[in-house]
């Protein structure tokens, strides 16, 4: 697997991963990491749980960076060809008028610059419709956050992303 925190580069580390069961929240699953005391304080002090009483600090575990490229997006009944106006190394924001609902899991296929599409999963975090978006004057559109890629995937945002901060 590969952690994603702020400050740094990912981290890569082995972890047995099991489905979500019982009472808990329906989407995702649970990773049981090896023990590894270095990397555990890492994640200790990005989540800001380092110190006593300490409280994460900020929404965002990884910077974003404007940007503009072609995305397409959507359920099997429907898709979208949309703009992404941001990416970050855990998902993006999609232009649209007619943003998803939230929690809707998506396919994104991403149009980067420079190469063939990238498709993946992603889950809708944040959506503002049309009607908010005059009202709050910020555009409309859902931040999805990638929820299911593959190496390949994973390989081309980490090289945008990483090209974006060199920027």
């Amino acid at each position: 697997m590969r952690l994603y925190l702020p400050g740094g580069l990912p981290l890569r580390f082995s972890a047995t991963v099991r489905a979500r069961s019982g009472r808990e929240h329906t989407m995702g699953f649970w990773a049981d990491f090896e023990h590894d005391r270095s990397m555990r304080g890492r994640i200790a002090r990005a989540l800001g749980l380092a110190g006593e009483g300490a409280r994460p600090t900020g929404r965002r575990a990884t910077p974003r960076y404007s940007t503009r490229f072609a995305v397409r997006f959507g359920t099997v009944d429907e898709f979208k060809r949309e703009y992404a106006t941001n990416i970050s190394a855990g998902g993006i924001f999609i232009h649209t008028e007619a943003p998803p609902e939230m929690n809707a899991v998506i396919e994104v296929v991403l149009e980067l610059p420079g190469g063939n599409p990238v498709e993946a999963k992603a889950l809708v975090v944040h959506r503002v419709t049309a009607e908010e978006a005059a009202h709050l004057e910020v555009e409309p559109g859902a931040g999805v956050q990638f929820v299911h890629g593959d190496d390949r995937f994973r390989e081309r945002i980490d090289a945008f992303v990483a090209e974006l901060s060199e920027s």
